[in-house]
């Protein structure tokens, strides 16, 4: 029972001895009674139950009028009035079941239909999880390489501070920052905005970053169990195995933590593992070069070797072989990247072109932009 429904049956009798008590000393000269009122108003208000309640102690009263709280209630009157009330009772207590039917249908109604907006947020999420896989899956990360592979390789700060932003904007994280790591220290390379982990760190202080050497990557919502640092970013991922470094999340939306941006970071990282010692084999191998910007023949084979041994790893190139008059136009049209040699071919001077991170798409585009920079078609000759 309700603790309102138990408040009623309390408060009736209290009611009733009261209104007996004014009928019977104070009130006897007026017609209508305060009984009368009392159980007119339960009769409407209350329900079928307390009206039987009601009359019965309305009836208690009149077999006690000739007691000392006598108030003189006409028997015939007191029938009509019993009647009437009884009928609004009546209907009183149908339109209350009816409202609490109506009630309950309302009730269910409103879960039935909380449960749907979950549902259709739940969908929602998928149908969205499910076009990021299409795009990213898809032309989306062939479209992010291509414009990976346009990033200058001749100036670390440039590549590095090119690399982040191509990929902060391509999966919209706001936060990202790339470390190199060495002897036990991580020295920041580039940052989309300040990170949290400033300029250095050392290994150990976050249990992020820890668990991304271990596994390859991580995520701070996947250890929460653990005792987590004051100072931890919501995803890293590991740059090699030794770790080479290591990619940051310091800023995301944590709605994208249950995506698979995870696996996507992880397929760059495996991209810039190799490249980041190709970067760093550039600028070494910049103080190298000949006057013309080409490298000696010897040098040109040891780089063709290495890339040999990238694309083994999903990693292609290409090599283009011209005999031109135009070579030192063709020189200029070059990529800093871009690894030539100068030769001699039956009186023709020759150049010998290696295109990393360039597959045959991408050879039949550069031959295209170079036709157009000469304004004729290149003589092409046979690599070997």
């Amino acid at each position: 029972m309700k603790s309102n429904e138990v408040y009623m049956y309390v408060e009736l009798p209290l009611v009733y001895v009261l209104s007996v008590v004014l009928d019977g000393w104070f009130l006897q000269g007026f017609s209508l009674k305060v009984i009368w009122l009392t159980l007119i108003f339960y009769s409407v208000r209350r329900g079928i139950l307390i009206h039987v309640l009601s009359v019965s102690m309305f009836f208690l009263s009149i077999f006690l009028e000739e007691t000392a709280f006598m108030v003189n209630v006409n028997l015939l009157e007191s029938s009509v009035l019993v009647g009437v009330t009884t009928v609004t009772a009546l209907i009183n207590t149908f339109r209350m079941h009816k409202m609490r039917y109506l009630m309950r249908d309302l009730n269910e109604k409103d879960r039935e239909i909380s449960e749907l907006k979950d549902r259709i947020t739940y969908m929602k999420s998928i149908i969205e999880d499910l076009r990021d896989r299409i795009f990213y899956e898809g032309e989306g990360i062939s479209s992010l390489f291509m414009k990976l592979k346009d990033v200058r390789m001749d100036n670390s700060r440039i590549f590095y501070g090119d690399f982040v932003k191509i990929v902060s904007d391509f999966f919209s994280i706001p936060g990202m920052s790339v470390y190199r790591y060495r002897h036990g220290f991580y020295r920041l390379l580039a940052s989309t905005k300040p990170s949290i982990f400033g300029f250095t760190f050392r290994e150990g202080v976050s249990v992020v970053v820890d668990e991304a050497v271990k596994k390859g990557s991580a995520r701070i919502t996947d250890l929460f169990d653990r005792e987590l640092s004051n100072v931890e970013p919501w995803m890293a991922v590991s740059i090699g195995k030794e770790p080479k470094g290591m990619l940051i999340v310091d800023e995301i939306d944590p709605a994208k933590l249950n995506k698979p941006y995870e696996k996507y970071l992880s397929a760059l990282c495996s991209w810039l593992d190799a490249m980041m010692g190709r970067v760093e084999e550039f600028e070494i191998l910049k103080g190298n070069r000949l006057p013309d910007r080409t490298y000696p023949p010897d040098m040109y084979e040891e780089i063709r070797e290495e890339l040999e041994d990238m694309e083994k790893s999903g990693l292609p190139f290409s090599e283009v072989c011209i005999c031109s008059d135009k070579i030192d136009e063709i020189l200029r049209f070059l990529r800093e990247d871009d690894i030539s040699t100068r030769f001699k071919r039956n009186d023709y001077e020759c150049l010998r072109i290696l295109l990393p991170m360039c597959d045959d798409h991408g050879k039949k585009r550069f031959l295209e932009r170079l036709r157009r920079s000469l304004g004729e078609d290149p003589k092409i000759c046979d690599v070997d």
